[in-house]
């Protein structure tokens, strides 16, 4: 496995805060009378970043992944080409 790149690794980081955020804030709704609507303004913020942050990493990851299987390609094509171009 290859290492993370910084934006995988913030998008870890991001989604963990983020459990922990909507844990604490589950919590806190507990406390609330029953009259009390909850709303969650602060999804209109979080959502969209991690939403961003996790595009962004499947794009590294495919690009990644892309950019081995070419490389691949490349290597074998060097093993076979003295068989192929013979004088």
């Amino acid at each position: 496995m290859r290492k993370l790149t910084k934006i995988q690794a913030f998008t870890i980081i991001a989604i963990i805060a983020y459990l922990i955020w909507e844990y604490y804030v589950q919590q806190w709704a507990k406390t609330l009378p029953d009259s009390n609507p909850v709303i969650r303004v602060d999804l209109l913020f979080i959502i969209p970043v991690i939403s961003g942050l996790v595009i962004a990493s499947i794009v590294q990851i495919i690009r990644r992944k892309k950019s081995w299987i070419i490389s691949r390609q490349i290597k074998n094509w060097n093993y076979f080409r003295p068989f192929f171009e013979r004088e």
